[in-house]
């Protein structure tokens, strides 16, 4: 049986999810462009790419059979890939549907974070600040909401590049 290699391509992704982190942070606390709560739901889900590529290292070097080794690499992507679906949607939700709403008030996003509680273990990074329109910003006249979207769509495309060459070999 061919030792497989260690794939490079979740490091790639996960540190594309940290930049990714950092400029939703940078946005709210250098340049004062509060979150609605869809904008904290998609930094839940930089952090659960994040914290998928941090498992997917450390289970690949703690388990040396090359089954498990398939095994991860597997569910690393279907689940990056099931964040990123979710992800997307949500994007074209906010773009689309709760930008034109003043009222986020009960939504999914609300929800997921009242369940989790993560608004009151970590307000700074979990806490929605604004409603979807008042959150509306513009770089270069591009919605903001559109650069996430591109950004989310090249991690997207990047996981299935990644699946698909761990397919062949």
């Amino acid at each position: 049986m061919k030792e497989m290699k260690l794939d490079h391509m979740p490091a790639l992704l996960g540190g594309a999810s940290i930049l990714g982190l950092m400029g939703s942070l940078i946005a709210q606390y250098v340049f004062n462009l509060q979150p609605c709560p869809y904008c904290i739901l998609q930094r839940l889900f930089l952090f659960m790419m994040i914290f998928n590529s941090i498992f997917y290292y450390i289970s690949s070097f703690a388990h040396q059979s090359q089954e498990f080794k398939k095994i991860n690499m597997y569910s690393y992507y279907f689940f990056n890939i099931a964040i990123l679906s979710l992800a997307i949607y949500t994007i074209g939700y906010q773009y689309f549907i709760a930008s034109h709403s003043f009222s986020c008030d009960l939504t999914l996003p609300d929800k997921i974070l009242e369940k989790s509680k993560l608004m009151n273990l970590l307000p700074f990074l979990f806490e929605p600040k604004a409603s979807c329109a008042e959150a509306k910003f513009y770089i270069l006249g591009i919605s903001f909401e559109i650069y996430v979207f591109l950004f989310l769509m090249m991690n997207f495309i990047l996981s299935f590049i990644g699946l698909k060459k761990n397919i062949r070999s």
